[in-house]
């Protein structure tokens, strides 16, 4: 009985220890790693599906195809035949309706080889009106406004139009939505492109040409639209997507982990994104595994050594130098040991108070932004109240006037207009904005108003 407690006593001190620590500190290794990579493929699958949601947002598409079309073909190196092609790659993407019109130096719609837009004649005397060209005429914005307003829908005019140079402009045909985008090439010349695209393709349409020749990655993807119960876009070979959708909802967790694989959701204003990626860390499971065998193993050597006769501590002659060596051994290996263990302890705790004293400051800030948002709104009704009411009981010139510029000059105005009850203009004040076009709608809106 003694020789077995001294048996197990050496081996406790010479073996047991040093092999637990060892085996603690690698898996705790092991372990740190594989939530790093964990924390890393969650991260990254978001922002994927938030460039998803994004790019395949109408908008997005088609602000991301206009600016990549226009950067093309205002090179002046690009010949006519490399522009047509450029045009119809990008009609791949969005369908034959996208029409594009390219204007030279005089402000003349440039002639393409194998390429003849629509309504050619409409839209230079548009583009004569938004640029400005020779060809320009006083009054054309009413003279046209007809012909416009068929073309392009029927709130559109020149006016709207010419306040939003390079930018996507919606408009409607034909209970249809469009975009409509101009841009002169810079502000001494005449030169620029105009582009119209009837219809607008739906979200589901344009992840279907955003993926049509993307098969190589991992990622599998469903969308939903708010008025659908399934998705409207799929990608993968699963097709239990609702069941996925419906685990996540219910749960509050930020993820779901089904059938080795990571699944994710996002809503948006168009729909729900679900995507998942395959479940990382696999390979660290296989090493923690790895580690957890060969530890299991030597656990098992030393108890066949503990229970063999042959290991008799009367036997085995140790000098007190090689006593001393393996003592001093031992206490170097445990306290290391600890201190590696307490040191990544402390790193990924460190790691998460700062992300989530980060996540804290954004929220703070962002719910700054939202409320001076919200004051600046209730601060502009205040202002447009009070002015409605000097206007009705105490209207002066003077002091109409000078509120008028104030709130101009402060930029929560860019147009301020009073009008008669006989439809006559009484003053007019404005930032220098283009607003011709727009006298019916806002003789109507101010008759509202006074009523």
């Amino acid at each position: 009985m003694k020789s077995f407690r001294g048996k197990l006593l050496v081996l406790f001190i010479f073996a047991i220890l040093p092999a637990v620590s060892l085996y603690l500190v690698a898996h705790r290794l092991l372990e740190q790693r594989r939530q790093a990579k964990f924390t890393e493929t969650r991260t990254g699958l978001r922002q994927k599906l938030i460039q998803i949601a994004d790019a395949g947002s109408p908008g997005g598409f088609y602000f991301r195809l206009v600016e990549s079309l226009l950067n093309q073909v205002r090179e002046n190196a690009v010949s006519p035949a490399d522009r047509s092609r450029m045009i119809a790659k990008a009609q791949s993407f969005c369908g034959q309706d996208l029409a594009v019109y390219l204007f030279d130096e005089a402000g003349k719609i440039q002639s393409l080889p194998g390429y003849a837009a629509p309504n050619r004649f409409v839209v230079n005397k548009l583009w004569d009106i938004l640029a400005t060209t020779p060809a320009y005429q006083k009054g054309d914005e009413q003279r046209q406004l007809k012909r416009l307003q068929i073309l392009l829908g029927a709130e559109a005019s020149a006016g709207v139009i010419k306040n939003h140079e390079g930018q996507l402009l919606s408009l409607k045909k034909k209970r249809a939505n469009g975009y409509l985008y101009w841009k002169k090439w810079s502000p001494d010349s005449f030169a620029g492109a105009l582009i119209i695209v009837f219809p607008v393709y739906k979200t589901h349409q344009i992840l279907d040409r955003l993926f049509r020749k993307h098969t190589n990655d991992d990622l599998q993807l469903a969308f939903w639209s708010h008025d659908h119960e399934y998705p409207l876009f799929t990608r993968g070979t699963l097709h239990n997507h609702n069941y996925l959708r419906g685990k996540i909802e219910q749960s509050s967790a930020e993820y779901l982990l089904e059938a080795g694989r990571m699944w994710l959701a996002v809503n948006t204003n168009h729909g729900v994104f679900l995507g998942s990626v395959a479940e990382p860390g696999l390979s660290d499971y296989g090493q923690i595994g790895m580690v957890n065998l060969l530890f299991a193993i030597f656990l098992a050597l030393l108890m066949v050594l503990l229970l063999s006769r042959s290991f008799d501590l009367s036997r085995i002659y140790l000098r007190t130098g090689s006593k001393l060596m393996a003592l001093l051994l031992i206490a170097i290996v445990i306290p290391t040991a600890g201190l590696l263990m307490t040191g990544v302890i402390a790193v990924s705790t460190h790691e998460k108070v700062l992300w989530s004293r980060l996540e804290k400051e954004k929220v703070t800030r962002l719910s700054a932004i939202e409320d001076d948002f919200a004051e600046e709104e209730r601060s502009f009704g205040r202002r447009c109240n009070a002015l409605r009411q000097l206007v009705r009981e105490n209207y002066s010139a003077t002091g109409y006037e000078k509120a008028a510029q104030s709130m101009i000059e402060s930029g929560q105005a860019i147009r301020l207009q009073l009008i008669g009850l006989d439809g006559e203009t009484l003053s007019l004040f404005n930032s220098g904005s283009w607003f011709e076009g727009l006298e019916k709608s806002v003789d109507a809106y101010g008759r509202y108003l006074i009523a």
